[in-house]
């Protein structure tokens, strides 16, 4: 199931274990219809009957003909719960790296070159992106 957010351009894909007949918000909440059935998903839920929910969030693909050269990431993650230890992982150009989402803001330096990369961000639970940006040169 995809949701096209078109103040930012961009999609979001999402797997259930049922099928998806539709989606709506309503206030805060989004209601999923399933079935004969309408359930109900909020930021306060971070599992599926005891199942934690993953959200992963790909990238498009950045391509050049030439090189990029990467520097670092500058992130601020926000947890839903203040106190969650939860680890937010961030893939890029082969590598993996780990940031706790209650540290809030964080910068981590990696150099390497490509020709092409995404950015995939992972987590399981409930968490706010307020900041990700990949500093990068183009040679």
């Amino acid at each position: 199931f995809y949701v096209f957010q078109y103040d930012i351009g961009s999609a979001y894909k999402f797997e259930f274990a049922m099928d998806i007949n539709d989606m709506d918000y309503v206030g805060d909440d989004c209601i999923v219809a399933t079935g004969n059935t309408l359930r109900r998903w909020a930021y306060e839920y971070s599992d599926d009957d005891g199942t934690p929910i993953e959200c992963k969030i790909i990238s498009r693909q950045f391509i050049t003909p030439y090189k990029f050269i990467t520097k670092y990431f500058d992130t601020y993650f926000e947890p839903v719960d203040k106190d969650d230890e939860t680890d937010v992982k961030i893939a890029i150009v082969n590598r993996q790296f780990a940031l706790r989402l209650n540290d809030k803001h964080r910068i981590k330096h990696f150099y390497t070159d490509t020709r092409g990369f995404e950015v995939i961000i992972s987590c399981n639970s409930p968490h706010y992106i307020n900041n990700l940006v990949l500093y990068l040169t183009e040679i």
